[in-house]
C-alpha cells in the first residue's frame, strides 16, 4: 500500500478502496466525505475521501466510487488575498451545520500540462460540513471570482 505525505492513521473502521492515482487506499471514517447530489459533471458519484495532499492547504478529493476520479482541492483563503464568500443560510441548513463556521471551503484545481500553471475554480467551490462529512458544490452566479482563477504558489 503506497505511502501518502500526511494522510490518516489507519484504525479497524477503515474502508479499503482502488485509486488509479493511489493504488490502493485505506480510508478512515473522519477522511468521508457525502456529496448527496454529486458533483457538477459527475452527479451519479456521492460517496468520496479526503485524502491530504502535500502542500499546505491542498487535498485530494478521490471518489470512492470510481477509482478514475480524484481531483485536487486547494484551501482557497491561503492562497487568493481578498476570497470571500456569503454562505446563505439556505445553504449552511442543507450541509446540516449549525453555523458557517463548521464548513470548510475548497476550490477545485486545474494543472496545466504545457507550462505547469495551475488555476482554481473559486466561482463553484465544494463545500464540507466539518462535523457531518456532508458536502455541496456550491456555484455563485454573480461572484467576482472565476472558474480558472491563476495560483500563486
Amino acid at each position: 500500500m503506497p505511502s501518502i505525505p500526511g494522510s490518516f492513521s489507519l484504525s479497524t473502521g477503515d474502508t479499503e478502496i482502488r485509486s488509479r492515482v493511489f493504488g490502493t487506499l485505506k480510508v478512515a471514517a473522519d477522511q468521508r466525505i457525502t456529496m448527496p447530489e454529486g458533483l457538477i459533471g459527475f452527479p451519479a458519484c456521492h460517496d468520496f475521501a479526503l485524502v491530504p495532499a502535500g502542500p499546505r492547504g491542498f487535498s485530494w478529493l478521490q471518489s470512492m466510487e470510481h477509482e478514475t476520479l480524484a481531483l485536487l482541492l486547494v484551501d482557497p483563503f491561503l492562497y487568493f488575498p481578498g476570497y470571500s464568500i456569503d454562505l446563505p443560510d439556505a445553504m449552511t441548513a442543507r450541509l446540516g451545520a449549525a453555523q458557517s463556521a463548521s464548513v470548510s471551503v475548497h476550490a477545485v484545481v486545474t494543472l496545466a500540462e504545457s507550462d505547469n500553471s495551475a488555476t482554481a475554480n473559486l466561482q463553484g467551490p465544494l463545500l464540507f460540513n466539518v462535523e457531518s462529512r456532508r458536502g455541496f458544490q456550491f456555484v455563485m452566479q454573480s461572484a467576482p471570482f472565476g472558474t480558472r482563477e491563476k495560483i500563486e504558489l
